[in-house]
């Protein structure tokens, strides 16, 4: 016997999912806005560092996003 779908269980899963990636997203975009806007008045290693954390916050929203149940 296979479990239902959509049980009150799968949807906290995939609010809790939700809540740790959106503002991951966000994160993203706003480094991602920043670097935009004032790369070219940052120091190289400033640059370096804040791509970095963009990337690293993107791939764990990806994953986060991989995890999460289908709706």
């Amino acid at each position: 016997m296979t479990k239902p779908v959509n049980t009150p269980d799968d949807r906290a899963e995939t609010a809790v999912f939700t809540d740790v990636r959106l503002p991951l997203e966000n994160i993203e975009y706003t480094i991602e806005q920043y670097l935009l806007t004032n790369g070219t008045w940052l120091d190289t290693e400033t640059r370096f560092l804040l791509a970095g954390v963009r990337d690293s916050v993107r791939q764990v929203a990806g994953r986060t996003r991989m995890m999460s149940p289908p709706l």
